[in-house]
């Protein structure tokens, strides 16, 4: 990585269309509550820190790409030929125990 080129985090699913709206739609309907909610948060709120170059290179930051199957939430970075590393978040589930 270039240490002159900056990071970006960044919704992996942009969060206000598939996700706000989601919430939204579900609302005015009368079909929210939180189960409903948790699965929207659990299936598109994740995140990425990417760099500003890789950045550059995703086709849209408002949607995802075209004929998207609505599963594969990394389809804007395949798509740009960008490979994310895991993260480990083990962590939030520690046992505070320990502290």
């Amino acid at each position: 990585m270039n240490s002159t080129d900056g990071l970006v985090y960044e919704h992996i699913v942009p969060k206000t269309k598939f996700i706000n709206n989601t919430c939204e739609h579900m609302a005015m309907a009368g079909n929210v509550s939180i189960e409903s909610i948790f699965e929207v948060l659990d299936k598109y709120l994740w995140t990425a820190t990417i760099t500003s170059s890789e950045n550059r290179l995703l086709p849209t930051a408002r949607n995802m790409p075209s004929g998207w199957d609505g599963i594969n939430i990394f389809a804007r970075y395949e798509s740009a030929n960008i490979s994310l590393l895991a993260h480990d978040k083990t962590y939030l589930f520690a046992s505070n125990s320990a502290q």
